[in-house]
């Protein structure tokens, strides 16, 4: 056919040399696939020389690379070949790795190849040939290495962060786009929103939450997703629809701008807190605290509070008007301002105790008014707990001025009718006991003088209870001290109130010496009102045990009862002036002075006392005395 151009041999050479793309020409001798020709790209991309190529074969033409234990292409290619020649089509193995020779060096330079192996047909479609075309893609093939990296990195990182949002103790919330589509809700914000991620996920916000529309929030997300600024809400009411009933709920919560990996804004997230329940607990405690001024304002008594290391913290306005001071001034002053100087050293004491032992407060004492006149005041202080840790004392002073007076009249009525009564008594007790030498004591009359001188001495024990009581409110309480043992001062008031008495045997089960300064006849006085109480006490009983013994630096007496008990919360009633443990004066004889005098005694001993009992089954009472002190 003429018009057709023939290539000659120099022409395919210039051709097949000066082509950019890297080519082998490889004989389809399987296994060997020589090498038939090599183009100068193909040189050029693989560091070699024609000399060790052409002629050899395609897999000895190269030395040993070490990557192909890893990338296994001689395998790979082996099967390229055969693939090109099975189907007479060009096959093409893709971004594999071998490393090609530094020149010169026993190196290699990591290389990514792309590799066509286009099979060449003879005219009668045999092939005759393979020509062997890579392209180094190690650039591209890293490249796309690292945005691969890059993108894994990333999509953890987002696993990371979605999974620390969804632990996170705040709620979270991220809204995307202009409409503020639910991208993201976490556990705590389903709380505060009232509905689950998965029933908004993929709706505009205000379409899953309709009853915010409206209120300005929506003016708040775009003024954040247009400037990037963001905005801080506290203490904000928010209303929201949980389990079907709308809820003002108050939240803390922030909007900051949400930006792509390119730094752009496309949505809000939103972090929230909710404090509905620390709100409510303010407004209830300060609906309390109001509750609390308005019934402490209301009340006749001087109302006040303390915190729980005993500072005083709140008054009201009668505690100011009498004082004639505001609150502040009367609370950095404090009570000890106000106190009478003879009465403040008890009060602190007693108040320290009770800070210590988380117990009642009570003490009476005199208040300097804002005329300078004192007044007596009971106070009372208790103390709240919450677990048993005190938080507040609530404490309150009561105006027991006209109550003193009246009880200084009736000490000094008890007192001046104490004394007159002395003296007519003296002398009806002389005449009965000269009557008494005068008659049989076996004869009615003889009986009569001698059972009229038993109820004379019992006049007598109860008039000088009433002057021991007189004395001890007026402060006139005289003491002797001398030396004297314990033991003797037990052994004779025992075998004294065993003489008068035939219903009860008393028995001393232990009584060692122990030598004492103290007032003996006061002492005396004590050991005999236990005695007789036991007796009196236990009326179906037929002995009473007296017990002695050291403790340490200390004696230790105690009267042992088998009657009728005291009840739990009568005992610490026992020692008070006119208290009877039964309550029923037709029952049991007696004023209640005898425990209240006896408590004086032995505190002005530096002792102490104190009772053991069970109801039905009778009572122990103690008292300790120190041996090395005496009165105080």
């Amino acid at each position: 056919m003429s018009g057709i151009i023939k290539l000659t041999a120099e022409d395919y050479h210039s051709v097949f040399n000066k082509s950019e793309t890297t080519k082998l020409l490889l004989a389809v001798d399987a296994p060997s696939y020589t090498i038939l020709d090599v183009n100068c790209a193909y040189l050029n991309a693989t560091n070699s020389t024609r000399e060790t190529l052409v002629g050899n074969s395609v897999f000895g033409a190269f030395p040993a690379n070490p990557t192909d234990e890893e990338s296994k292409n001689i395998e790979r290619t082996i099967y390229s070949f055969e693939e090109a020649i099975r189907t007479k089509k060009a096959h093409t193995m893709f971004n594999y790795r071998y490393d090609i020779p530094v020149r010169g060096t026993s190196e290699f330079e990591e290389r990514y190849w792309t590799t066509t192996n286009t099979p060449v047909l003879d005219e009668s479609g045999n092939v005759k040939f393979l020509i062997h075309s890579p392209t180094n893609v190690t650039e591209i093939f890293k490249l796309a290495e690292r945005e691969k990296q890059a993108m894994e990195a990333l999509i953890t990182q987002r696993k990371q962060l979605y999974s620390i949002f969804m632990q996170a103790p705040v709620g979270i919330g991220i809204f995307l786009g202009a409409d503020y589509i639910i991208d993201l809700v976490n556990p705590p914000m389903e709380k505060i929103y009232g509905c689950l991620f998965t029933e908004i996920k993929g709706m505009p916000v205000f379409d899953a939450l309709p009853s915010v529309r409206g209120l300005g929030f929506k003016e708040l997300l775009d003024n954040v997703r247009l400037t990037g600024n963001p905005y801080y809400g506290n203490c904000v009411s928010i209303p929201f629809v949980r389990n079907g009933i709308l809820e003002n709920v108050y939240v803390d919560f922030v909007y900051e701008p949400f930006r792509n990996d390119d730094g752009f804004v496309v949505g809000v997230i939103a972090v929230a807190t909710d404090i509905t329940e620390k709100i409510e607990g303010q407004l209830k405690q300060e609906a309390s605290e109001a509750q609390f001024k308005f019934m402490a304002e209301s009340m006749p008594q001087q109302v006040w509070t303390a915190d729980a290391n005993g500072g005083l913290d709140y008054v009201n306005e009668r505690t100011q008007s009498y004082f004639g001071k505001n609150a502040a001034a009367i609370i950095g002053a404090g009570w000890q301002e106000f106190i009478h100087p003879d009465d403040l050293q008890g009060c602190l004491s007693k108040w320290v105790k009770a800070l210590e032992t988380k117990e009642l407060y009570q003490v009476e004492f005199r208040l300097r008014r804002h005329d300078g006149q004192y007044r007596w005041y009971l106070a009372r202080a208790l103390p709240f707990k919450i677990d048993d840790t005190v938080v507040k004392w609530l404490g309150t002073n009561t105006d027991i001025e006209e109550h003193k007076k009246l009880e200084q009249q009736k000490d000094e009525f008890i007192s001046i009718a104490s004394h007159e009564l002395k003296t007519p008594l003296t002398s009806l007790k002389a005449y009965l006991q000269l009557m008494e030498r005068g008659v049989n004591n076996t004869d009615f009359n003889g009986k009569f003088v001698s059972n009229s001188l038993q109820q004379l001495k019992r006049l007598e024990k109860l008039i000088a209870d009433l002057l021991d009581v007189s004395k001890i409110s007026a402060g006139k309480m005289t003491y002797n001290i001398g030396r004297f043992d314990m033991k003797d001062l037990v052994d004779e008031v025992t075998q004294s109130v065993q003489l008068s008495n035939n219903t009860h045997q008393l028995k001393i089960r232990s009584n060692p010496t122990a030598v004492l300064d103290g007032d003996r006849y006061r002492l005396e006085q004590v050991l005999t009102n236990f005695l007789n109480n036991a007796i009196k006490y236990s009326p179906g009983a037929r002995e009473v045990i007296i017990h002695s013994a050291i403790q340490d630096d200390d004696v230790v007496v105690s009267v042992r009862d088998f009657g009728i008990g005291i009840e739990k919360d009568n005992l610490a009633k026992l020692f008070e002036r006119f208290y009877r443990v039964d309550n029923t004066a037709m029952k049991y004889e007696g004023l209640g002075l005898g425990l209240y005098v006896s408590a004086e005694i032995l505190t002005r001993h530096n002792g102490s006392f104190w009772i053991e009992s069970e109801l039905g089954k009778g009572s122990t009472f103690y008292f300790k005395l120190p041996l090395n002190a005496g009165i105080i």
